[in-house]
């Protein structure tokens, strides 16, 4: 789980970071990425189209930020990120979610 302090969790900050961050995809994961910050920020964000159940969201949630915070290093500094799951994967398995942020963190380079 990511530290509380690297959660990106105000309603503002998620909406700014939609406007104005610059976005990348790979395989139904989006994000947005806002940079020009204080620091480093990650937030997430599951469609209840794409997941109707709670219980489905929040799991997805939890496996991203978990491929996150694995994958932290890669991040880029002094940037506001909100990762969105649009599309469900084929499975709400770690390896999967890991290989969707892995691959979004190479499109960002």
């Amino acid at each position: 789980m990511l530290p509380k302090r690297g959660r990106l969790k105000n309603n503002a900050a998620f909406q700014e970071a939609f406007r104005r961050g610059k976005p990348f995809f790979f395989q139904g994961l989006g994000c947005r990425v806002l940079s020009g910050q204080e620091r480093t920020l990650v937030g997430f964000a599951v469609s209840k189209k794409a997941y109707p159940r709670a219980v489905d969201r929040n799991r997805a949630k939890r496996l991203l930020a978990e491929a996150v915070r694995k994958h932290a290093a890669k991040l880029p500094t002094d940037t506001w990120i909100v990762f969105t799951l649009s599309k469900p994967p084929e499975s709400l398995t770690f390896p999967v979610f890991e290989r969707m942020v892995s691959g979004i963190l190479r499109n960002m380079r």
